[in-house]
């Protein structure tokens, strides 16, 4: 397996959004669901489901959540990590139809009130899956870990060589997958993304970090097209962590058929 594929695959971050422009890293790797042919709609940043950004174009940057009543900065990207993201949850795969679940107009603060129904479509619901077409988008938070480049090093297994100069930072480094990570290359106002097995970073003397992880905070979420419509007739958007839409009525764990592709629950136990 071509673990420079992997890692482009599973960490999703051919494009990134600037404060002032956007840098498109040429790939043949879709960002949102490498196995699915499906074109992503809707717009929204991570904000809010009724965010000005679209989700295409936002695929790794810094966003302050809180959680039990506290607020932390974490890197928030556009895929699940693993060598074969998990979970796989079958939304009532077996049956045509929909199932109403509860979800969040933002996952900023998950407080009562920015609760909603959203009632979406069954199908295998996993950045693999070709059944997920209530699914926008799939989100990862995590901790965030950034190195300054304090004497110029090479990153060959971007998907091209890219020299990081002494004095450029690499940014938002999470796992990809295979023991590979990735993260964005910052050179004065541009960005593009780099990739290298993990203890590149962590072992490069070339390399100083500058902010570590405090601690293992990861959460996995889904962006939603649901069924209800808001007062001028769109489809409501919102968002489910991957362990609620498992509670979800009739659901159940799916899992891998092979990579790239996932099978529903009847089918795993076979």
């Amino acid at each position: 397996m071509n673990l420079k594929k992997v890692v482009l695959i599973t960490a999703g971050l051919s494009s990134f959004y600037l404060s002032s422009c956007v840098t498109q890293i040429p790939s043949t790797i879709e960002p949102r669901n490498p196995a699915n042919s499906t074109e992503a709609q809707g717009t929204g940043d991570i904000d809010s489901s009724n965010g000005q950004f679209t989700t295409e174009s936002v695929n790794s940057y810094k966003g302050k959540i809180t959680r039990a009543g506290v607020t932390t900065e974490r890197v928030i990207y556009r895929f699940w990590s693993g060598e074969y993201p998990l979970p796989v949850i079958d939304l009532n795969s077996s049956k045509k139809g929909t199932t109403k679940i509860s979800a969040y107009t933002t996952v900023r603060d998950l407080s009562e009130k920015n609760k909603i129904d959203c009632t979406i479509k069954n199908g295998l619901y996993n950045p693999w899956s070709k059944t997920d077409s209530s699914a926008i988008s799939y989100y990862t938070f995590t901790a965030a870990e950034d190195y300054k480049v304090v004497k110029a090093v090479v990153f060959d297994d971007a998907p091209k060589k890219v020299t990081a100069p002494a004095g450029s930072s690499v940014i938002n480094v999470v796992y990809g997958a295979e023991g590979y990570c990735a993260g964005l290359l910052v050179v004065g106002k541009t960005q593009r993304e780099v990739n290298a097995p993990c203890d590149f970073f962590s072992d490069n003397k070339s390399l100083v970090r500058t902010s570590a992880p405090s601690d293992k905070f990861n959460e996995q979420w889904l962006y939603l097209k649901c069924q209800e419509k808001d007062s001028s007739g769109k489809n409501i958007k919102a968002f489910i962590q991957d362990s609620d839409l498992l509670k979800a009525p009739g659901a159940l764990p799916g899992c891998p058929a092979s990579y790239g592709s996932v099978q529903s629950a009847k089918d795993c136990s076979r």
